[in-house]
């Protein structure tokens, strides 16, 4: 990639260049406006119909519960309940008063039938409204059954919605094949206290208007080319166009989806193919009808808008690419021309004519470079025949020098040769010096020694000493301590003692309880025996007895405890007697000990005096040779230091000497050197034409 940008023209690289700055950051830009664009159009749309999905679908509801109410309308009006309480002649009635009773019951079939007729007018949703009662009776279009059906109770419907609690959908095959009525059908199981407070009198049907309900769709446009549906719990579907328009038993793919997402999702919006046209769906389910609203808008439609960004970014973008290629193609033209202009001059100056000017009007940066290649060129005119001149000084200097720095470089070589003897005689008695330093002073570290550990035993010594006493101090603490717990514990065996002849005083009033308790049961007894012969009056004389039965004999139990714990104890205090008198044993043998420990550490204390003067002593002799160890060390470093700083001194003079000649050398080499260099420079300079 370096290379192929190496090889091209200027023209090619500023083209290039506008290319990267200008034509793809405005196609990034369109791509990213187009797809922020698309993303939040898709967003907008989808909460758009995502709010009105959840709108229809509360309507809808609404309208459901209208209609639920309908049911508790009809069962609550007075002709319904008229009905109800003549739904079976009195027993015992004459034929006569038999057809009085079955034509006021035609009558008020009749009342209750235009009541249901003009309850269904009040609801523009309902289409019909068919009762039916447990006697067989039915007002409405149910009335009419198909062929071969004689009692609306043997049929499905009927059965399906007498035991249903709530609204009930029926099914189209359930409802066409029974009583032939329509596309949506609900029902519900109607109950009155004068019939029964807990089974059903009969059922209602209703048959909602499908009409009613593609009015209402018709009315809810998202876009152009939509399309909304609702899907009835029966399976049904109510579309925004006619009924007669729609085509029955289509079975779409596009209806089960949202069918089987309903059973998990209660509302969601995604994008699908319909048709082979990729298409955004929405749907919201009921919460209370059962029904699935569902909203179908193709995708292109939404995004008929960013499409319309996208075009208008791609073109502007194409404008301005043009027009930036364009301008920047024609400033390089007319940069690239001057620049040419300045190139031809530097390669003429280049080739070593200097006589030669760049010629420019232009006033910016490459008339600045023409104006400064021209001063440069001036310069180069004067520093050449400077240089002319200086060459051939330099030439002349250099001859001399090469002569001076010989004959100074034969005097340097034979006073180094002189100061080289000095030096290695200074360096052997330094040599001797630094031997007899080693020696002396591993004398003097042996002495130190000598001295360190003597001074480490007088501490070892005193720390002895020190222990001795504190050992004699913890042995009379000792001693004294035994003494106190002797006698504490003797007080102890003697409190044991009293709590032994307590507990036997103890023992001996749970005997007299005991014999107390015997006693009161046997009272008990007679008294229970002499109630008895009593008869009626000595019953509650018996029970008194009975009671102080149980009194003694509970408290001869807790006797009994008492006893046995008494003897627990005054068993457990013996043994505690032995166990302190032990002791007692113990501690009066251990401040045997103690006391004979003392007299140990007495005698340890006098030997330790001893040792400590004899030690002192020691310290004395060795403290002095180790002052006169330090004098001897100190002169014979004082030898070696000075002997050391004449061989030094030796070693630099005679490096200095032999640096110095080096450097003659260097000199005169270089002498030789600049004349050769002054040399070519002239023949260089004879080059340019100035």
């Amino acid at each position: 990639m370096k290379k192929l940008t190496k090889k091209m023209s200027l023209l090619q690289k500023l083209v290039n260049v506008i290319l990267t700055v200008v034509i793809v950051p405005i196609l990034i830009i369109g791509i990213m406006a187009t797809s922020i664009s698309k993303t939040a159009l898709e967003e907008q749309s989808r909460n758009s119909k995502a709010a009105l999905a959840s709108q229809t679908a509360d309507m809808v509801d609404q309208e459901m519960d209208r209609i639920n109410q309908m049911f508790l309308q009809v069962s609550l009006s007075t002709a319904f309940q008229d009905v109800v309480n003549n739904l079976e002649p009195k027993k015992g009635l004459s034929n006569k008063e038999k057809a009085e009773w079955s034509m006021g019951r035609t009558k008020l079939l009749q009342v209750l039938d235009k009541e249901i007729q003009s309850i269904t007018i009040t609801n523009k949703f309902i289409s019909s409204i068919s009762l039916m009662y447990v006697t067989g009776d039915v007002i409405g279009p149910a009335s009419t059954l198909p062929e071969g059906v004689t009692d609306v109770r043997k049929t499905l419907v009927y059965q399906k919605l007498i035991d249903s609690k709530d609204m009930t959908w029926l099914n189209s095959d359930e409802v066409d094949t029974y009583i032939n009525s329509g596309y949506l059908t609900v029902g519900k199981a109607v109950k009155s206290f004068y019939y029964s407070d807990t089974e059903a009198v009969g059922a209602v049907k209703i048959e909602l208007s499908y009409d009613a309900f593609q009015s209402m769709l018709s009315k809810i446009k998202v876009g152009e080319n939509d399309s909304s549906y609702l899907i009835a719990a029966n399976g049904n579907r109510i579309s925004s166009l006619p009924y007669n328009e729609m085509v029955q038993g289509e079975e779409e793919p596009i209806f089960a989806e949202v069918e089987e997402r309903a059973k998990t999702v209660d509302a969601d919006t995604f994008t699908t193919k319909v048709n082979d046209v990729s298409t955004i769906v929405t749907y919201n389910k009921c919460d209370k009808s059962g029904f699935i609203y569902m909203i179908l808008i193709p995708e292109s439609e939404v995004l008929q808008g960013s499409n319309e960004i996208r075009n208008l970014i791609v073109l502007v973008g194409a404008i301005f690419s043009i027009l930036a290629v364009l301008g920047g193609f024609f400033f390089a033209l007319n940069m690239i021309r001057a620049l040419k202009g300045v190139e031809k001059t530097m390669f003429l100056s280049a080739e070593g004519d200097l006589t030669v000017t760049a010629q420019t009007k232009r006033t910016d940066e490459i008339g600045k470079v023409a104006g400064s290649f021209n001063s440069m060129v001036k310069s180069l005119r004067g520093l050449i025949s400077q240089s002319n001149e200086m060459s051939e000084e330099v030439s002349k200097t250099a001859e001399s020098l090469s002569k001076i720095s010989e004959a100074t470089s034969r005097t340097a070589s034979e006073i180094s040769s002189a100061i080289n003897d000095v030096a290695m005689g200074a360096g052997m008695q330094s040599e001797e010096v630094d031997r007899s330093v080693q020696v002396f002073s591993s004398l003097a570290d042996g002495i130190g020694n000598a001295v360190s550990s003597t001074n480490v035993m007088e501490s070892a010594a005193k720390n002895v000493k020190d222990y001795t006493v504190e050992g004699i101090q913890a042995a009379q603490v000792l001693d004294k301590k035994a003494l106190e717990v002797i006698s504490i514990t003797e007080e102890v065996a003697e409190q044991i003692s009293g709590l032994a002849k307590s507990i036997t005083v103890i023992n001996e009033f749970t005997e007299i309880l005991n014999i107390t308790s015997e006693q009161t049961e046997l009272l008990s007894l007679n008294a229970s025996i002499e109630a008895a012969r009593a008869g009626e009056h000595g019953k509650g004389f018996t029970v008194v007895a009975e009671e102080i039965r149980k009194l003694a004999e509970q408290s001869s139990r807790q006797t009994k405890k008492i006893e046995s714990l008494t003897n627990e104890i005054l068993s457990k205090t013996k043994a505690s007697t032995e166990f302190v008198m032990k002791a007692n044993t113990v501690i009066k043998e251990q401040a045997e000990s103690a006391k004979a420990s003392a007299e140990y550490f007495d005698k340890i204390d006098m030997a330790m005096n001893e040792l400590l003067q004899n030690i002192g002593r020691i310290m004395e002799v060795i403290h002095k040779i180790d002052q006169d160890k330090d004098s001897v060390l100190n002169s014979i470093n004082n030898i070696a230091e000075v002997s050391e700083v004449a061989a030094a001194a030796s070693e630099e003079v005679s490096a200095s000497t032999q640096e110095q000649l080096s450097t003659l050398e260097e000199l005169a080499n270089m002498a030789v050197m600049l004349k050769n260099y002054s040399k070519n420079l002239e023949e260089n300079l004879k080059r340019f034409k100035v």
